[in-house]
Protein backbone atom coordinates (compact mmCIF):
# COMPACT_ATOMS: atom_id res chain seq x y z
CA UNK A 1 0.00 0.00 0.00
CA UNK A 2 1.45 3.38 -1.00
CA UNK A 3 1.46 6.05 1.61
CA UNK A 4 1.45 9.78 1.02
CA UNK A 5 2.99 12.14 3.55
CA UNK A 6 1.63 15.69 3.51
CA UNK A 7 3.56 18.45 5.24
CA UNK A 8 1.35 21.20 6.59
CA UNK A 9 2.66 24.57 7.78
CA UNK A 10 0.86 27.61 9.09
CA UNK A 11 3.76 29.94 8.25
CA UNK A 12 2.17 31.34 5.09
CA UNK A 13 -1.01 32.16 6.95
CA UNK A 14 0.81 33.80 9.84
CA UNK A 15 3.36 35.68 7.78
CA UNK A 16 0.93 36.96 5.17
CA UNK A 17 -2.48 37.85 6.69
CA UNK A 18 -4.88 38.97 4.02
CA UNK A 19 -8.17 40.70 3.41
CA UNK A 20 -10.63 40.88 0.53
CA UNK A 21 -10.66 44.30 -1.13
CA UNK A 22 -13.77 45.15 -3.10
CA UNK A 23 -13.27 46.54 -6.59
CA UNK A 24 -16.47 47.74 -8.28
CA UNK A 25 -16.48 47.69 -12.06
CA UNK A 26 -17.97 50.81 -13.65
CA UNK A 27 -19.83 50.83 -16.92
CA UNK A 28 -23.12 51.56 -18.66
CA UNK A 29 -24.99 48.70 -17.02
CA UNK A 30 -26.90 49.49 -13.87
CA UNK A 31 -25.91 46.30 -12.15
CA UNK A 32 -22.14 46.72 -12.06
CA UNK A 33 -20.43 43.51 -11.02
CA UNK A 34 -18.39 43.57 -7.82
CA UNK A 35 -15.06 41.82 -8.04
CA UNK A 36 -12.82 40.85 -5.18
CA UNK A 37 -9.11 40.48 -5.04
CA UNK A 38 -6.82 39.17 -2.33
CA UNK A 39 -4.74 41.86 -0.64
CA UNK A 40 -1.80 40.99 1.61
CA UNK A 41 -1.56 42.97 4.83
CA UNK A 42 2.04 43.94 5.59
CA UNK A 43 1.33 46.02 8.73
CA UNK A 44 -1.46 46.91 11.18
CA UNK A 45 -1.40 50.27 12.97
CA UNK A 46 -4.05 51.15 15.58
CA UNK A 47 -6.72 49.24 13.73
CA UNK A 48 -5.60 50.46 10.29
CA UNK A 49 -4.04 48.16 7.72
CA UNK A 50 -1.29 48.74 5.18
CA UNK A 51 -1.55 46.41 2.21
CA UNK A 52 1.22 45.44 -0.16
CA UNK A 53 -0.53 47.45 -2.89
CA UNK A 54 -0.28 50.66 -0.85
CA UNK A 55 3.34 49.92 -0.02
CA UNK A 56 4.26 49.22 -3.64
CA UNK A 57 2.47 52.37 -4.83
CA UNK A 58 4.52 54.49 -2.43
CA UNK A 59 7.76 52.76 -3.38
CA UNK A 60 7.04 53.14 -7.09
CA UNK A 61 6.27 56.84 -6.69
CA UNK A 62 9.52 57.44 -4.80
CA UNK A 63 11.92 55.12 -6.63
CA UNK A 64 10.02 53.65 -9.55
CA UNK A 65 11.57 55.76 -12.33
CA UNK A 66 15.11 54.96 -11.21
CA UNK A 67 14.49 51.24 -10.80
CA UNK A 68 12.55 51.06 -14.07
CA UNK A 69 15.38 52.77 -15.94
CA UNK A 70 17.86 50.34 -14.44
CA UNK A 71 15.75 47.33 -15.43
CA UNK A 72 15.40 48.65 -19.01
CA UNK A 73 19.17 49.15 -19.26
CA UNK A 74 19.81 45.63 -17.98
CA UNK A 75 17.44 44.12 -20.57
CA UNK A 76 19.08 46.12 -23.36
CA UNK A 77 22.52 44.88 -22.31
CA UNK A 78 21.30 41.29 -22.13
CA UNK A 79 19.70 41.53 -25.59
CA UNK A 80 22.76 43.13 -27.18
CA UNK A 81 25.09 40.58 -25.60
CA UNK A 82 22.88 37.78 -26.91
CA UNK A 83 22.86 39.33 -30.39
CA UNK A 84 26.67 39.45 -30.36
CA UNK A 85 26.94 35.92 -28.91
CA UNK A 86 28.75 37.24 -25.85
CA UNK A 87 28.70 34.88 -22.88
CA UNK A 88 30.39 35.05 -19.49
CA UNK A 89 31.85 31.68 -18.41
CA UNK A 90 31.06 30.78 -14.82
CA UNK A 91 34.75 30.49 -13.95
CA UNK A 92 35.35 34.07 -15.15
CA UNK A 93 32.43 35.34 -13.09
CA UNK A 94 33.72 33.47 -10.03
CA UNK A 95 37.15 35.06 -10.55
CA UNK A 96 35.62 38.54 -10.79
CA UNK A 97 33.61 37.90 -7.62
CA UNK A 98 36.77 36.74 -5.86
CA UNK A 99 38.44 40.02 -6.86
CA UNK A 100 35.48 41.90 -5.42
CA UNK A 101 35.66 40.06 -2.09
CA UNK A 102 39.38 40.89 -1.73
CA UNK A 103 38.27 44.38 -0.77
CA UNK A 104 36.97 43.04 2.56
CA UNK A 105 39.29 42.17 5.41
CA UNK A 106 37.34 39.09 6.49
CA UNK A 107 34.36 37.02 5.27
CA UNK A 108 32.42 38.48 8.21
CA UNK A 109 33.03 42.00 6.89
CA UNK A 110 31.62 40.94 3.52
CA UNK A 111 28.52 39.45 5.13
CA UNK A 112 27.97 42.58 7.22
CA UNK A 113 28.21 44.76 4.11
CA UNK A 114 25.73 42.55 2.25
CA UNK A 115 23.27 42.81 5.14
CA UNK A 116 23.63 46.60 5.29
CA UNK A 117 22.99 46.87 1.55
CA UNK A 118 20.13 44.37 1.60
CA UNK A 119 21.93 42.23 -0.95
CA UNK A 120 22.75 38.57 -1.43
CA UNK A 121 25.87 37.14 -3.03
CA UNK A 122 23.72 36.25 -6.04
CA UNK A 123 22.73 39.91 -6.43
CA UNK A 124 26.36 41.03 -6.43
CA UNK A 125 27.28 38.34 -8.95
CA UNK A 126 24.40 39.42 -11.19
CA UNK A 127 25.69 43.01 -11.21
CA UNK A 128 29.25 41.86 -11.85
CA UNK A 129 28.05 39.70 -14.74
CA UNK A 130 26.17 42.66 -16.21
CA UNK A 131 29.31 44.76 -16.04
CA UNK A 132 31.31 42.03 -17.77
CA UNK A 133 28.68 41.84 -20.52
CA UNK A 134 28.96 45.61 -21.02
CA UNK A 135 32.73 45.29 -21.26
CA UNK A 136 32.32 42.55 -23.86
CA UNK A 137 29.86 44.63 -25.89
CA UNK A 138 32.17 47.65 -25.99
CA UNK A 139 35.21 45.51 -26.79
CA UNK A 140 33.35 43.77 -29.61
CA UNK A 141 31.88 47.00 -31.01
CA UNK A 142 35.27 48.75 -31.13
CA UNK A 143 37.17 45.73 -32.34
CA UNK A 144 39.48 45.84 -29.34
CA UNK A 145 41.88 43.06 -28.51
CA UNK A 146 44.08 43.33 -25.43
CA UNK A 147 46.35 40.54 -24.25
CA UNK A 148 47.12 39.83 -20.57
CA UNK A 149 50.73 40.78 -21.30
CA UNK A 150 49.64 44.20 -22.54
CA UNK A 151 47.52 44.70 -19.45
CA UNK A 152 50.46 43.81 -17.17
CA UNK A 153 52.81 46.12 -19.07
CA UNK A 154 50.35 49.02 -18.89
CA UNK A 155 49.91 48.52 -15.16
CA UNK A 156 53.66 48.49 -14.57
CA UNK A 157 54.01 51.75 -16.50
CA UNK A 158 51.16 53.39 -14.54
CA UNK A 159 51.57 51.72 -11.17
CA UNK A 160 51.76 54.99 -9.23
CA UNK A 161 48.43 56.11 -10.68
CA UNK A 162 46.59 52.79 -10.69
CA UNK A 163 48.17 50.85 -7.86
CA UNK A 164 46.95 50.73 -4.26
CA UNK A 165 49.46 51.84 -1.58
CA UNK A 166 50.54 49.19 0.89
CA UNK A 167 48.23 49.06 3.91
CA UNK A 168 48.86 47.75 7.40
CA UNK A 169 46.28 46.37 9.79
CA UNK A 170 47.23 47.25 13.34
CA UNK A 171 45.99 46.58 16.86
CA UNK A 172 47.04 48.71 19.81
CA UNK A 173 46.51 49.09 23.54
CA UNK A 174 46.55 52.69 24.75
CA UNK A 175 47.61 53.01 28.38
CA UNK A 176 48.01 55.92 30.77
CA UNK A 177 51.57 55.27 31.94
CA UNK A 178 54.80 53.51 31.15
CA UNK A 179 54.29 51.27 34.19
CA UNK A 180 50.90 50.09 32.93
CA UNK A 181 52.40 49.47 29.49
CA UNK A 182 55.17 47.33 30.96
CA UNK A 183 52.61 45.30 32.95
CA UNK A 184 50.58 44.74 29.79
CA UNK A 185 53.70 43.69 27.90
CA UNK A 186 54.56 41.13 30.59
CA UNK A 187 51.03 39.74 30.38
CA UNK A 188 51.25 39.45 26.59
CA UNK A 189 54.64 37.77 26.73
CA UNK A 190 53.12 35.29 29.21
CA UNK A 191 50.45 34.38 26.63
CA UNK A 192 47.58 36.79 27.34
CA UNK A 193 45.16 37.35 24.44
CA UNK A 194 45.89 40.75 22.86
CA UNK A 195 42.25 41.52 21.94
CA UNK A 196 40.94 40.60 25.40
CA UNK A 197 43.64 42.63 27.09
CA UNK A 198 42.82 45.63 24.90
CA UNK A 199 39.13 45.37 25.79
CA UNK A 200 40.03 45.21 29.47
CA UNK A 201 42.86 47.77 29.75
CA UNK A 202 42.95 50.11 26.73
CA UNK A 203 42.14 53.81 27.25
CA UNK A 204 41.09 54.13 23.58
CA UNK A 205 37.29 53.97 23.80
CA UNK A 206 36.97 53.90 20.00
CA UNK A 207 38.90 50.64 19.56
CA UNK A 208 38.96 48.78 22.88
CA UNK A 209 35.73 46.86 22.23
CA UNK A 210 37.16 45.76 18.86
CA UNK A 211 40.26 44.36 20.53
CA UNK A 212 42.30 47.48 19.77
CA UNK A 213 41.82 47.06 16.00
CA UNK A 214 42.80 50.24 14.12
CA UNK A 215 41.81 48.78 10.74
CA UNK A 216 43.86 49.10 7.55
CA UNK A 217 46.07 52.19 7.37
CA UNK A 218 48.78 53.46 5.04
CA UNK A 219 52.21 54.24 6.44
CA UNK A 220 51.68 57.95 5.76
CA UNK A 221 48.56 57.97 7.95
CA UNK A 222 50.49 56.85 11.02
CA UNK A 223 52.28 58.96 13.60
CA UNK A 224 56.10 58.84 13.35
CA UNK A 225 56.30 56.78 16.56
CA UNK A 226 53.97 54.16 15.10
CA UNK A 227 55.86 54.15 11.81
CA UNK A 228 59.08 53.39 13.67
CA UNK A 229 57.45 50.66 15.76
CA UNK A 230 55.84 49.18 12.67
CA UNK A 231 59.21 48.86 10.94
CA UNK A 232 60.40 46.62 13.79
CA UNK A 233 57.30 44.42 14.06
CA UNK A 234 57.01 40.99 12.41
CA UNK A 235 53.97 40.36 10.24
Amino acid sequence: MRRMIIFVTSFAVLAAPCLFAQVTATGDTAGAAAQYKLANVVARVNGHVITDDLLYQRLFRLHGAQVLGQMISEMLVEDEARAQSIEIPEKDLDARFAEFTHGFATPADLENWLRQQGLRREDVKAQLRLGMLQEGIVTHARGLSVTPEEVAAFFEQNKDRLGTPEHYRLRHILLASQAEAEEALIALQAGADFAKLAALKSQDAATKDAGGDLGFLTLAALAPELQQALAELPV
